[in-house]
């Protein structure tokens, strides 16, 4: 039962990150490619032919997820390639000390950051998490399971999304008052 709940969470959240993903970057695909362009990783003239691969990468994820069964293990492995190849840019454009937004999640105008790496490590041990559970989760789960583990699922993207919010926001010092008399 925990394998198979485990497995679901993990279906789930990576499901969620890629159609989230697709879909606020296919809004404006041409930042995206702006994006691509600006990690100079690859000549710039390749930017937009590169962005619609990780755009058509990322539905086939995310619909792998969805569909499940056999091409779930295949799914996870996808999700995992996909988030070492963005963690890898990530890197290399902070090592270089790149000043440029990710749009990883659409159009944005934050800078990219350690934060950024962090939670794509996170998404990584989810798929490789995922693809190792895909062999010994054979139970069936209720509605109400799946449905609390989608919502568990939500509330961990939630987080690993906005995780630089949430750990400058706990630095920051608490105003203290004074008291009156």
């Amino acid at each position: 039962m925990l394998a198979t709940s485990l497995l679901m969470v993990c279906r789930i959240t990576i499901a969620l990150l890629f159609f989230s993903s697709f879909g606020r970057k296919v809004l404006a695909p041409g930042d995206f490619a702006v994006t691509v362009g600006d990690f100079k990783l690859l000549p710039r003239r390749w930017s937009k032919t590169v962005a619609w691969l990780f755009l058509i990468s990322e539905i086939a994820t995310a619909v792998l997820m969805a569909l499940g069964g056999g091409l779930l293990s295949l799914g996870f492995l996808l999700a995992s390639v996909l988030l070492a190849v963005f963690s890898a840019a990530l890197g290399t454009a902070l090592l270089r000390k790149i000043q440029m937004s990710c749009n990883c999640f659409g159009r944005t105008e934050r800078r990219i950051s350690r934060y950024d790496v962090a939670r794509n490590g996170c998404f990584i041990l989810c798929s490789l998490i995922g693809l190792w559970m895909a062999r010994y989760a054979l139970q069936a789960l209720s509605g109400n399971e799946i449905i609390l583990l989608a919502l568990m699922s939500a509330v961990f993207l939630m987080i690993a999304t906005n995780l630089e919010d949430i750990v400058e926001t706990l630095h920051r010092p608490f105003p203290v008052r004074e008291e009156r008399r």
